[in-house]
């Protein structure tokens, strides 16, 4: 079975110990309940097993955000103390003959114990999951097979390996029974109906699919239980391991490698250029944190292995920048990866941070397809709710990848720091650092990282794509700023760098070059390619 191997996400893999003193409520070791639970990174999941049985086709491509699980399936001991069972059956571990609302309970009834909110509201036979509350649960389906398939990647030790995850007794999920789609999903937690609810791992199989009415006991039915990494809050303390690195190098290689990112120091910088265009002006100082930088623009390949689906017609192979992203694509892109990688997300659209929950993505619908020398605008139409898109919230202190601000790109195309006070951003001379229409005479778009990087490292700064940033276009102003983030409304989003189809007579490709566009904006593959420009961008982190 085919699976995306992710980087940043597992070298975050760790075990998480129940807190000592710190609680309001006596932690669960200390009242003598032990109960050891993995951090499981988040990633991609292809779900499914198109030569299996007929429930487990078609494979699907799942995203996972992180979460815990049991290393083990639940004891009788334990079973016992928290369901305050005073006889003593013979049975040995694991636990069986436990119905899936005897699971149910048993969670709700350790998360009180703890002194968590329960995940689980009972109405008579119906159940209904808050996945937000930072209790105990049975696992998602998914999430269970996300597991069972790639433990070996998922855990950092020997010592961290579930035990009997595949040993031929099943174990209970959450998820109504019913047929897979073939659509891509997000933190998927079943059917919101049904009669029957799934157990896996009867076979010993990761994509066996087992159901039964929830009243089932059964001598070969277990469960194990999860708590969702959201909300681990104070009372769990992440301990990290000593094979993080080796797991990191093991699997950097997918998204948004680390080897491609770039620590770009802080400090203060004179932001503008009183010399040049009147939306320059006026020089300011600015005083930024330390941030990460991605050292190329956002590639064809990364856009479409994180979107799945391909950016533009003109394409030279994978290595080429996105070339036709509107800004609210960009933040799309941002968010999708940071889930990927089980970082928390920087963008929220009325309050929700899962970008596939935001419905469609606005565009710009290109009417006809001969323009003569009349402007795009004449022909364009905007498709989707640009108002909510626009609303849009940015917390820049998550640990997730986001587009950098106006102020960030400025400061990272001079060198940050190293300030070589060069006109193009890393040199006096355009042809040495950039690509444009001076030295570009091809029909798609050029490869990334041809010409020389700048002091930090940065590649097409200059020329290349244009590259969105988070700020909505204002005018400077005089007063000195730390870690500007722009105005909170407006009209264009602020857009640097200039692009491979802009001449050199029109376009200035210096570091402090500002230009804007509508965020709705993209270079749509049916306008012309030398009138439509390259829209891509770069993604940056906070420095953690």
């Amino acid at each position: 079975m085919k699976t995306i191997r992710f980087a940043a996400a597992l070298a975050a893999c760790a075990v998480i110990f129940f807190c000592f003193g710190s609680c309001a409520k006596r932690s669960l070791d200390e009242q003598g309940i032990h109960l050891f639970m993995v951090s499981v990174p988040g990633g991609v999941l292809y779900m499914g097993n198109d030569s299996g049985e007929e429930n487990e086709v078609p494979v699907h491509t799942v995203i996972l955000s992180g979460f815990e699980m049991s290393k083990n399936e639940i004891s009788v001991e334990l079973y016992k103390k928290i369901m305050k069972i005073k006889e003593n059956p013979q049975q040995e571990d694991p636990l069986v003959n436990v119905s899936w609302f005897d699971a149910i309970e048993f969670c709700n009834r350790l998360s009180k114990k703890a002194g968590y909110k329960p995940c689980y509201k009972v109405d008579g036979s119906n159940v209904a999951c808050d996945f937000s509350a930072n209790g105990f649960r049975l696992p998602t389906e998914a999430e269970w097979e996300y597991v069972a398939k790639q433990e070996k990647e998922l855990v950092a030790s020997d010592a961290e390996r579930f035990d009997n995850i595949n040993n031929g007794i099943a174990e209970w999920c959450y998820d109504y029974n019913g047929m897979y789609s073939e659509s891509e999903q997000i933190n998927p937690s079943g059917f919101e109906s049904g009669s029957e609810r799934i157990f896996r791992g009867k076979d010993g199989s990761a994509s066996t699919r087992g159901h039964a009415v929830p009243e089932t006991k059964s001598d070969s039915i277990s469960f194990r239980v999860c708590r969702s990494a959201a909300e681990y809050g104070k009372d769990v303390v992440s301990i990290k391991h000593e094979h993080d690195q080796k797991i990191f190098e093991a699997n950097r290689e997918k998204f948004a490698p680390l080897e491609r990112m770039v620590t770009v120091t802080g400090g203060t910088f004179q932001m503008g250029n009183d010399g040049e265009n009147g939306n320059e002006k006026p020089v300011h100082q600015v005083t930024l944190s330390d941030f990460e930088m991605g050292a190329t623009e956002v590639t064809y390949k990364l856009y479409k292995d994180v979107i799945g689906r391909k950016s533009g017609e003109f394409i030279d192979g994978e290595d080429t920048p996105v070339q036709d992203a509107s800004w609210y694509d960009a933040i799309y892109f941002c968010n999708k990866l940071s889930l990927l990688e089980g970082r928390v997300p920087c963008y929220k659209i009325n309050g929700e941070s899962d970008p596939a929950k935001w419905g469609e993505v606005p565009y710009t619908k290109i009417e006809g397809t001969t323009y003569g020398d009349q402007e795009a605008a004449s022909y364009m139409s905007v498709i989707g709710n640009v108002s909510m898109w626009d609303s849009v919230t940015c917390d820049f202190t998550a640990d997730g990848y986001r587009l950098p601000t106006e102020a960030e790109w400025e400061f990272a195309a001079r060198g940050g720091v190293k300030n070589s006070k060069t006109k193009y951003s890393g040199s006096d001379k355009l042809n040495e650092v950039a690509i444009h229409n001076g030295n570009w005479k091809h029909k798609f778009a050029p490869v990334v990282a041809q010409k020389k990087a700048n002091d930090l490292g940065l590649y097409d700064m200059s020329g290349s794509a244009w590259e969105w940033c988070w700020d909505w276009s204002s005018n400077y102003t005089q007063e000195a700023q730390t870690d500007p983030h722009g105005p909170s409304t407006g009209k264009s989003r602020v857009r640097r760098g200039g692009s491979v189809l802009d001449s050199v007579d029109t376009v200035d490709y210096t570091v402090s070059s500002r230009s804007s566009y509508e965020p709705c904006y993209s270079s749509n593959s049916n306008y012309p390619f030398e009138k439509a420009g390259l829209f891509g961008f770069r993604i940056v982190r906070t420095y953690k």
